[in-house]
């Protein structure tokens, strides 16, 4: 099944949710739409489900704060000459290593909240695990 992804129409201001081969979703209820499914297994005559406004827009918040966050996450990737992996050459380890806390502890120091300082401490993406357990 496609994924619809929100488009916001120009003129009414209304959320359509589209699927990538343009097939229209129209917002509007929580509900899912009776008798949308056609019998001769053709293309659905109404969207099976249906959007509120809230939730189209709860949907691009999480979006936004999702790109911005892989955005910073590549920055620091870059900045450690990390790969998507994590990996590092046996050469740079070491140095990376602490390249890696002094950036953990700048990131505990600029943290506003309790719940900010114990994401970074507790979840910090680069800090050394051990993968045996």
């Amino acid at each position: 099944m496609p994924t619809p992804v929100p488009i916001r129409d120009d003129e009414t201001g209304a959320y359509n949710m589209r699927d990538l081969d343009g097939l229209e979703w129209n917002t509007g209820g929580d509900e899912v739409a009776s008798g949308s499914v056609p019998s001769n297994g053709g293309a659905p005559s109404s969207p099976p489900i249906q959007y509120s406004d809230g939730v189209v827009q709860e949907t691009l918040d999480l979006d936004s704060r999702q790109r911005e966050a892989d955005i910073v996450m590549e920055q620091m990737r870059h900045a450690l000459g990390v790969d998507v992996l994590g990996w590092v050459s046996n050469s740079e380890y070491e140095a990376v290593k602490e390249l890696a806390g002094e950036m953990k502890a700048r990131m505990l120091e600029a943290a506003k909240t309790a719940e900010g300082i114990t994401g970074v401490r507790d979840h910090f993406p680069f800090d050394d695990f051990d993968e045996s357990t």
